[in-house]
């Protein structure tokens, strides 16, 4: 699929960074237990407060490129709604922190939603897309989660001198618990995407196919007319548009033969279930999960 950033009269990407989360001597299964970097850890370090915001996960929506309406495979626990009867989350002492990881020395600039007591989310991975390492989770319904959702660099634009306004794509990842007792990461990390620089990609994880950028169309408070810095966070669809269906996309190069692909129903949100544990794969199949997440400074 075409990939590009359009931020207000320009067409450039993002370029690539290093890895710079402070965290590299810890172990790769610790930087997946919590997604965030170091600055995150610590809200109040140097003086610095990261900022709260509020985090609306959608029931339903219509995907922004191509028009199709959409049921959201991540889906909030409606204790808190906002008129179109979406799940709001605002950071509330031991239930919800919501906020933009801005503080420390290497802040990352993601957005993290981490849930604790009483406020949950759900992810239902109902439609497999392929599972080259044949490895599977003990549930397709993660629901009543109690973990993270984790999107990258959500500050792309106004760190790259787009204060006014502009679209971008990055990566989406997570923390689930699964009924096993093992901790899982749902997680979009298309290498197309702009660079991770708060938690390791996995190497499997784009396979059998790529998994979707994560769209975000940035819109500063002065022009939006909430008056709020929004982020509106959608998975970019992946398949081949014949014109008059759509099929799967090629599946990505030095993946294992799959005699079982394509599978599943395209267009598709592209993600990768990946469990916390060592060994050959983390890879625990790929599935459709579209999502619209809208992100504000409050």
């Amino acid at each position: 699929m075409f990939l590009r950033y359009a931020p207000v009269a320009d067409t450039r990407r993002a370029s690539a960074h290093p890895y710079k989360s402070g965290l590299a001597g810890i172990t790769r299964a610790a930087l997946m237990i919590f997604c965030c970097s170091a600055a995150s850890l610590s809200v109040w370090a140097g003086g610095c407060q990261d900022p709260s915001i509020t985090w609306t996960i959608y029931s339903t929506y219509s995907d922004p490129l191509t028009s199709l309406p959409m049921t959201p495979a991540i889906t909030g626990d409606g204790l808190q709604t906002d008129s179109g009867g979406n799940t709001v989350y605002t950071s509330i002492n031991g239930k919800v922190t919501a906020r933009l990881n801005n503080c420390g020395t290497h802040p990352s600039y993601d957005a993290t939603l981490q849930l604790y007591k009483g406020r949950t989310f759900n992810v239902n991975l109902a439609i497999g897309l392929g599972n080259d390492y044949q490895k599977f989770p003990p549930t397709y319904s993660f629901f009543k989660q109690g973990g993270l959702l984790n999107i990258s660099d959500i500050q792309w634009c106004q760190n790259n001198g787009f204060p006014n306004g502009c679209t971008f794509y990055t990566r989406l990842t997570s923390a689930l618990d699964g009924p096993d007792g093992k901790t899982y990461h749902l997680r979009m990390e298309t290498p197309s995407a702009v660079s991770v620089t708060s938690w390791l990609p996995d190497l499997t994880a784009n396979c059998p196919y790529a998994t979707s950028p994560v769209q975000v169309v940035f819109t500063p408070g002065s022009l939006d007319p909430s008056g709020k810095d929004t982020y509106v966070v959608t998975p970019v669809l992946q398949g081949t548009n014949t014109g008059t269906d759509w099929t799967a996309p090629p599946q990505s190069s030095g993946c294992p033969v799959n005699s079982s692909l394509p599978s599943g129903t395209w267009p598709a949100g592209v993600a990768v279930l990946i469990q916390e544990t060592s060994g050959n794969s983390y890879n625990y199949g790929q599935y459709d999960v579209p999502f619209k997440f809208v992100i504000q400074n409050p």
